[in-house]
């Protein structure tokens, strides 16, 4: 993506994607089209930036949105049009976040605070540097105090400690880099029309496609789902 156009080792440590899963994406996106479920791909960005863009675009047009995903990145999306649900244990376990529910957890600094706790902390699992040293809870600390990574390096004489004045001073352009590859892109160039997001089904091809892939208990979870099977009533 053009991340890695930034730092060519951004999620250089991430494992290849194992064949055994990359096989059933196409099937994946029959089965979305069958339900009647809008997706949206396009080359150079990742999913976060085009959820983000979306949500932009909702946020401008006064939508309700609802981000549901296991990345943690989505929460500098959250406005108070947009929240987050967040799959905590498969989807067995959820944590709602919004407005209120970020701040209690992140000493009540905005969800774009995010982004400048990730540049200094950086990612593993994204492999982006951040500045090493720095955890979490510093990195909160200096955000808390100096709201953003361009105030803090502007700043570096007023910070607490000489060996963290020399990490920040040495370190200074990864954190930088950093913000970047943790910022979510929402101005990405789709072609999408928000009145075509609507839930329409089509039960024939779906119901074939899940006989086809022996899905046969799913498939009367998902036609009951879809209000096609009525419901059992309790005794």
């Amino acid at each position: 993506t053009f991340r890695n156009s930034i730092f060519e080792d951004y999620k250089g440590t991430r494992k290849t994607t194992p064949p055994e899963l990359s096989e059933q994406f196409p099937v994946i996106r029959q089965l979305l089209s069958c339900l009647g479920i809008t997706t949206l791909e396009i080359e150079n960005y990742e999913a976060d930036d085009i959820i983000g863009t979306l949500a932009v675009a909702a946020e401008q047009k006064n939508i309700e949105t609802t981000i549901l995903t296991g990345d943690r990145d989505a929460l500098q999306l959250i406005t108070a049009n947009t929240k987050v649900l967040m799959t905590k244990k498969g989807i067995s376990e959820m944590k709602c976040y919004d407005l209120l529910t970020f701040q209690e957890e992140y000493q009540q600094l905005p969800p774009s605070a995010l982004i400048e706790i990730k540049a200094l902390m950086g990612d593993t699992s994204d492999n982006i540097p951040g500045v090493a040293g720095i955890g979490e809870k510093t990195a909160l600390k200096l955000i808390a105090e100096f709201k953003n990574i361009e105030t803090l390096l502007n700043n570096i004489d007023k910070v607490a400690g000489v060996k963290l004045k020399e990490k920040l001073r040495e370190q200074a352009h990864l954190a930088i880099v950093s913000k970047t590859l943790a910022t979510i892109n929402t101005e990405v160039p789709l072609e999408y029309d928000f009145s075509e997001f609507v839930l329409n089904p089509n039960i024939e091809e779906l119901d074939k496609l899940l006989e086809f892939l022996a899905f046969r208990n799913i498939k009367e979870k998902f036609l009951t789902a879809l209000k096609i099977v009525p419901q059992e009533q309790p005794p």
